[in-house]
């Protein structure tokens, strides 16, 4: 019920909605909290936290119907590339303008946008560390199994 989106994100900025879209409705049409059957159109997802999710991203739908389904994706993934290259102050600077224009030339419904990081700097830092070494294990292995071999 409703007409926002919820979508996670990983670190590549591939993005994925956490919900299963209703085909039985048409376009952008959505169900009514008014409804009778109201409670029974519910959906709900409990999410497990993982190192792969980085950002969790919830927006009303006056951003998503902005763009194609591909354009959504595509921007969504793009306000990743940004944070990564600009910092997350800076694109928090910006988003308000980036907004007003997107719904502007789109949708010309209101906009609100939130971005929930769901690991520190200190867990993606780490995790990349630990894969980092783990490279470097496979390798040295590699190098020692391949030396072995050779002196056979």
């Amino acid at each position: 019920i409703g007409d926002g989106d919820i979508l996670r994100m990983d670190s590549e900025g591939n993005a994925e909605s956490i919900f299963q879209k209703d085909q039985t409705l048409v376009g952008s049409a959505t169900h009514s909290l008014c409804s009778p059957l109201a409670d029974k159109l519910f959906q709900t997802a409990i999410l497990e936290r993982s190192p792969e999710t980085q950002y969790l991203v919830m927006a009303t739908d006056g951003l998503s119907n902005s763009f194609s389904e591909e354009g959504f994706s595509q921007f969504v993934k793009s306000l990743l590339e940004r944070i990564q290259e600009f910092g997350l102050e800076k694109v928090q600077e910006s988003l308000p303008q980036w907004l007003d224009q997107l719904s502007a030339k789109g949708s010309r419904d209101d906009i609100t946008l939130a971005l929930v990081q769901t690991s520190s700097q200190q867990d993606l830092t780490q995790t990349k560390i630990e894969n980092q070494e783990q490279d470097r294990l496979k390798e040295a292995e590699y190098v020692t199994h391949d030396r072995t071999e050779s002196q056979s």
